[in-house]
């Protein structure tokens, strides 16, 4: 297997004491770019924080290899640009490090986690020693490790082969001071000697082909404009329906558009158009799978109400019979397409990869991941693809001084947040009211059920002593009543099953709820550290909550209603 656009974090001393001999390390670490390419490796960007020391060595021998760009991340937005080769091209970011110590953090930890965020795999000069300050090697092997990210670890000042780290599955509570400790006994429980077989297999656990990428755009042709005309007009049943059971939509609150320097990065331009197609694609598919269940539904009272009408026409008995078989037909032949086509399933990858990359697009903003490792969908068509983009965004390049923290913050925290927040107290209300009316209308119906049989009881029994003969058509349309008023009742209960339209509304109140507790407590003037935590614990939430729609969806396949 070949691997493309790996992200390589590098960490490493940078005392002329740790790396004990320079030439040793340089030569180690041709080798371990050497073991990349034989691992796989094609193509792929070195994050580095090009300090004095390793970071200068590696720089250098990544350039050498010819296989893509080194991107530079400094810590202070005073440092200078960095001397190094880059003849194949490099990107730079400078973050507010005296910002980050001013609310009491350290500029370097934030320097690590900047780096290890995006990394596939992380190559570490380090002596195997816990961190003698924060943002050191050692915080970010501790990093790699929490985000599930394996190290090509070469260990100074011996250089004596290179060695992988390949941390355990997130369920098995392996910790850093355990590796440590595991180190100094000499004791390889997830160390091990790197080989390209070793790092391929660290690679894929990342994703890498295990899922397609997100198809581009398909050519237009006649059956696109076709597919077009349906959508404008056949397939915007249930959005018709939803607007009149569920009432208009509530007044929204502005999310901030985003910020012209932000908007011309090429990383968030590749990002947002990817967002934008996979978006469009899943509202296509969403619109089909609701209308043709409204559909359904809607036609099997039909076809109850043709079936049962000779109760009243019996001279309309052979069309009748026609006419339901007919409509019985239509709604296999719909129901069996949508079963082999698998297009509730469709609909929900194609929903969770539109969210996972609108995540994505605001977490790259603020130099975070919305992958979540011990997320359900991890290594899900979702979550590879998604992750596949944002390899190819690369980093966002650049200053981050106050100015745009402020402006790119605000804009992710509006995507994250205020939009979000805004957009499921709206559905939670339309919902529950959809819900309401449809229960309304299952209990209108029953009553009415009801009152028709006691008035047929009642004339019945007085019809024999006042010498009373009640017309044939008022048995016939006891029939009818008899059969349509549990085929509605079914309906909306199959309705209310597959669409859920109670839980979520209560998973939209809570998710709003959540999402205004997490814009509460931004301080009145926030830094970057700030903004990523808000943009963490809204991304966990939303990934939560995709993991349960993405999974109830899966089991909703479309309901016959016969």
């Amino acid at each position: 297997m070949s691997f493309q656009d790996v992200q390589i974090a590098f960490a490493g001393h940078n005392r002329p004491e740790d790396l004990d001999d320079s030439a040793a390390a340089r030569a180690s670490l041709d080798h371990a770019f050497r073991l990349l390419a034989e691992a796989g490796v094609r193509s792929g960007r070195l994050i580095t924080g090009v300090a004095d020391g390793a970071d200068l060595l590696a720089a250098a021998a990544w350039n050498a290899t010819g296989l893509g760009p080194t991107h530079a991340v400094y810590p202070f937005l005073r440092d200078p640009a960095a001397d190094f080769p880059a003849d194949h091209g490099r990107a730079e970011t400078w973050l507010d490090g005296d910002s980050f110590e001013a609310g009491g953090r350290s500029a370097y930890l934030a320097q690590s986690r900047w780096l290890v965020e995006s990394a596939d795999i992380l190559l570490a000069v380090w002596g195997g020693d816990a961190a003698r300050g924060p943002g050191g090697t050692a915080d970010a092997v501790r990093l790699a490790m929490e985000r599930g990210v394996a190290i090509l670890w070469i260990q100074p000042p011996d250089y004596d082969g290179l060695k992988l780290i390949t941390p355990p599955d997130v369920d098995d509570f392996f910790s850093f001071n355990e590796l440590l400790q595991q180190i100094e006994r000499g004791v390889d429980y997830i160390t091990a000697a790197a080989t390209p077989e070793r790092i391929a297999a660290a690679l894929e656990r990342q994703g890498f082909g295990r899922h397609a990428e997100a198809d581009d755009a398909p050519p237009r042709t006649l059956l696109s404009r076709l597919d077009d005309l349906a959508h404008a007009t056949v397939w915007r049943t249930y959005a018709l329906f939803h607007r009149v059971a569920g009432g208009a939509r509530a007044p929204a609150e502005a999310a901030p558009e985003a910020p012209q320097d932000l908007a011309e990065q090429p990383g968030f331009v590749l990002l947002s158009r990817a967002c934008e197609h996979a978006d469009r694609l899943a509202n296509r598919l969403a619109a089909v799978y609701r209308t043709q269940q409204l559909y359904l539904l809607t036609g099997a009272v039909a076809a109850t109400v043709v079936g049962t009408s000779p109760a009243i026409w019996p001279q309309v008995h052979l069309p009748a019979v026609l006419a339901e078989l007919g409509l019985a037909m239509i709604a296999l032949a719909v129901w069996s397409s949508a079963a082999r086509a698998r297009r509730h399933e469709r609909w929900s990858n194609a929903r969770r990869l539109a969210e996972q990359l609108r995540l994505e697009r605001a977490a790259w903003a603020l130099g975070v991941t919305a992958i979540d490792p011990q997320g359900a969908d991890t290594l899900g068509p979702a979550a590879c693809r998604a992750r596949a983009c944002r390899r190819r965004a690369g980093l966002a390049s650049g200053r981050f001084d106050g100015s745009r923290v402020g402006r790119w913050g605000d804009w992710a925290i509006g995507e994250l947040v205020i939009s979000q927040a805004s957009y499921h107290r709206d559905q939670g209300l339309r919902n529950h009211r959809v819900a309401h009316r449809m229960h309304s209308l299952e209990n209108g119906v029953f009553v009415a059920f009801i009152a028709i049989m006691a008035s047929f009881a009642a004339v019945s029994l007085l019809s024999a002593p006042l010498g009373l003969e009640m017309p044939e058509w008022v048995g016939g349309a006891l029939i009818i009543t008899s059969a349509v008023v549990p085929a509605i009742g079914a309906a909306v209960l199959a309705l209310e099953a597959n669409l859920a339209f109670s839980e979520r509304s209560r998973e939209s109140a809570f998710l709003a709820a959540r999402l205004d507790r997490i814009r509460g407590r931004l301080p009145a003037a926030p830094r970057l550290h700030d903004y990523q935590r808000a943009a963490s614990a809204a991304i966990r939430l939303h990934n939560t909550e995709q993991d349960q729609w993405a999974e109830n969806a899966a089991r909703r396949p479309l309901i016959k209603g016969a």
